[in-house]
């Protein structure tokens, strides 16, 4: 891939040792980076390509699997309408009404004992940010001329983060999307283990429904995303990128539906980076660089509505309180 630069504010590179006597707030502020939107856009760009990437892997999947299961699914729903002996069977689908998508669902948690102003110590330095946060741009992608979203949005000053997604309303769709809360942060010009801690809380549901053994599938998740660049502001890498699942469905079937929920109120993420000499300790243009760290969520989600066979409804809502960042000296 090739490599992006933008620009940003550079300061001088520090060791760690250049802050053991310092106090926390001189920590921080050496720490935090004030970037500018244009450099924010262009690791928010790099995202975006990251997740494209996967909602291609998805339209070819559903794309080999509609060459290979399409045929049979016509053929066997058209001899089933047929069939003298089916007749009622059919009928009783034909008469299902269309049941209406859940409410919007309540605002995420928010942490009661979230900090209202950055916490450091000295040492090994331990930072726990507090908002507010930078958003990212929302992105959406989707193929289809029926599908509905509401969001995504991610709100910087109260860490809301949240999107619903309907797709295929009256035909074939696909659906994927992405919003997230994010820090940018200098990194020793060292070898070093950084450590990525956050605790936001959560909430979720969907509604699905299948006839006609036609699919409808979804996925919800949460997790971390961890850009990385060097001195100059080009990009290098995205060693973090966790998606963890909180909910998913795979449904087709002659006739069915079903519907979830749920809530968390601390969902534990963690992650670590190596900086340092490669390839012992990850990419070495890395030490002096800059990282920016996001807590995000998105989803995926296809259906086809036409003719009423199939159709989901997801929503997701989270708040990010916190964002929690070690730098451990070797």
């Amino acid at each position: 891939m090739k490599k992006q630069s933008a620009s940003r504010s550079v300061k001088k590179p520090f060791l760690l040792s250049d802050l053991s006597k310092s106090d926390p707030a001189t920590i921080y502020n050496r720490i935090k980076v004030r970037s500018d939107e244009k450099f924010r856009k262009s690791g928010q760009e790099e995202m975006a390509r990251f997740l494209e990437r996967q909602f291609q892997a998805e339209r070819r999947h559903l794309a080999e699997r509609d060459r290979r299961v399409g045929p049979v699914y016509n053929e066997l729903r058209a001899a089933v309408r047929q069939s003298p002996e089916l007749k009622r069977v059919v009928r009783a689908i034909d008469s299902l009404k269309r049941q209406p998508w859940p409410e919007r669902l309540p605002a995420a948690e928010r942490q009661p004992f979230a900090p209202k102003k950055p916490m450091v110590r000295a040492g090994s330095i331990h930072i726990v940010d507090s908002l507010p946060f930078f958003p990212s741009v929302p992105w959406v992608w989707q193929d289809g001329t029926s599908n509905q979203i509401t969001g995504p949005t991610a709100d910087g000053n109260t860490g809301d983060m949240s999107f619903e997604m309907s797709p295929g309303q009256s035909s074939s769709g696909h659906m994927a999307c992405m919003t997230a809360l994010g820090v940018t942060l200098e990194v020793p010009n060292q070898p070093c283990i950084i450590q990525f801690t956050a605790s936001p809380s959560y909430n979720w549901s969907y509604f699905e429904f299948s006839d006609w053994w036609r699919e409808t599938k979804g996925n919800m998740w949460i997790g971390q995303y961890v850009g990385v660049f060097n001195q100059a502001g080009t990009f290098l890498n995205n060693p973090i990128n966790t998606q963890l699942s909180v909910a998913s469905f795979d449904d087709n079937n002659l006739s069915d539906a079903g519907q979830d929920s749920g809530s968390n109120s601390a969902f534990p993420l963690e992650s670590s980076l190596f900086v340092g000499a490669f390839p012992f300790f990850g990419d070495p243009e890395a030490q002096g660089g800059v990282i920016q760290y996001w807590c995000w969520i998105g989803g995926s989600c296809n259906a086809d509505g036409s003719n009423a066979q199939s159709g989901c409804n997801l929503q997701m809502n989270a708040n990010c309180s916190s964002l929690v960042i070690d730098i451990f000296d070797f």
